[in-house]
């Protein structure tokens, strides 16, 4: 539209189907957000059987409680306003918090899907001969151990029989410096690199 606004328009009968809208969430945020929610709409008011948004980023999925007296709990919200316009289940990949699935109902489910089996085969692609996974954070261990894992048994399923394990390393805040303390053994290793969401790219660089 002229104004800025999205018009929704479903080209064929969806009536008692099951319909998958696939959606990114990426930038801009807010347009593609509203964009999905008035398409949900569109498929319960033409009567669509089951209504599944598969959208692999999970926009305000870092907002998951109240920072202020007076803020919202936004991925509560998204959660709510997706039940509202009438989706039946919705699959994403990597949420920022676990927690984020207790904000749907029982009528409508959450799948959240890990991408690190689909990443550690990736990544053997790349010819790596010793890889250490390393976490930004201290919050990312979890995350670069899933990895780790994931890589740590396809290395041991190869038919021609690696002999390299994959390890874990860690940057956490120096006590005495105002800079980042790497934990673990990278020398002469192929060094990953895993976090969840990147923004600025502060946390990685």
């Amino acid at each position: 539209q002229n104004n800025g606004e999205c018009f929704i328009d479903l080209n064929e009968n969806v009536r008692e189907r099951d319909v998958f809208v696939v959606q990114t969430l990426g930038d801009p945020v807010n347009d593609l957000l509203i964009e999905l929610s008035l398409i949900i709409s569109a498929l319960r008011r033409a009567s669509a059987n089951r209504i599944i948004a598969v959208v692999p980023y999970y926009a305000y999925g870092r907002q998951t409680r109240k920072l202020q007296s007076r803020t919202p709990i936004s991925a509560s919200d998204i959660a709510n306003l997706w039940e509202q316009m009438g989706v039946d289940q919705v699959v994403t990949v990597d949420l920022h918090h676990g927690q984020i699935a207790g904000f749907f109902s029982p009528s409508c489910s959450l799948d959240n899907l890990s991408c690190m089996p689909a990443a550690a085969r990736m990544l053997l692609q790349q010819g790596l001969r010793k890889p250490v996974v390393v976490a930004p954070h201290a919050t990312g261990v979890t995350r670069a151990k899933e990895l780790c894992d994931a890589l740590t048994e396809l290395i041991l399923a190869d038919s021609a029989g690696a002999v390299f394990t994959p390890t874990i390393a860690m940057l956490l805040p120096s006590a005495t410096h105002k800079k980042l303390e790497l934990i673990g053994e990278v020398h002469g290793c192929d060094a990953i690199v895993v976090d969840d969401v990147i923004d600025s790219g502060k946390s990685i660089t």
